[in-house]
């Protein structure tokens, strides 16, 4: 791979990995259109490492919030009256709604690692998960112009049955190369509309 190549994929990642939209996706159409085989050990090598650099710029800029809510959830392991606090029940959240998607990528890695990286696929997922953000849109009951922080659920008010939602949903990402919730890219101490 040429350094122009390698630029523009991390460009495209840049751009797409903090949006709700499928950055891994993203990465294999580009990466098919500048003619490299996306199924190559070393393309995909290359697509992990630069997505480690922006899942690193991440934890850098929600560190505090990491800190703020692990300690929450520690705190109220041990000190009943702790468990009051909306960031030990986002803690649990987390730790929840991370389950479905671990299992899924356990039980579909084969798929995962070989169908699902069909470039029919991703388009296919791509236009679906497009076409149903789109509806989700319309279906708000948000006044025009408002903002995810301004109308739904806020973080303290996202339980259980919200976690495994999201997770639920976050699971179809690595089948379908498709990010549908953009809930995950979301501040931590943020309200946050979507849950899908």
């Amino acid at each position: 791979m040429n350094w122009l190549h390698a630029v523009i994929l991390g460009i495209i990642e840049g751009i797409t990995e903090f949006l709700p939209v499928s950055s891994t996706g993203h990465l294999n159409i580009v990466e098919k259109l500048l003619d490299y085989d996306i199924n190559d050990k070393g393309i995909t090598a290359f697509t992990a490492v630069i997505q480690i650099g922006a899942i690193l710029a991440a934890v850098i800029y929600f560190w505090s919030d990491i800190v703020r809510i692990v300690t929450a959830w520690f705190r109220g392991l041990t000190v009943k009256s702790a468990r009051s606090d909306p960031d030990y029940t986002l803690g649990w959240g987390i730790i929840l709604g991370s389950i479905p998607v671990a299992a899924v990528g356990l039980v579909l890695k084969d798929f995962i690692e070989v169908t699902a990286r069909s470039l029919w696929v991703i388009a296919g997922a791509l236009i679906i998960w497009s076409v149903v953000m789109w509806f989700a849109d319309q279906q708000s009951d948000a006044p025009a112009g408002a903002t995810h922080a301004s109308v739904g659920k806020g973080m303290s008010q996202v339980g259980v049955k919200d976690a495994l939602i999201i997770g639920a949903f976050q699971a179809l990402a690595p089948v379908l190369r498709a990010s549908p919730a953009p809930a995950r890219r979301s501040p931590p101490g943020s309200s946050c509309a979507s849950t899908a």
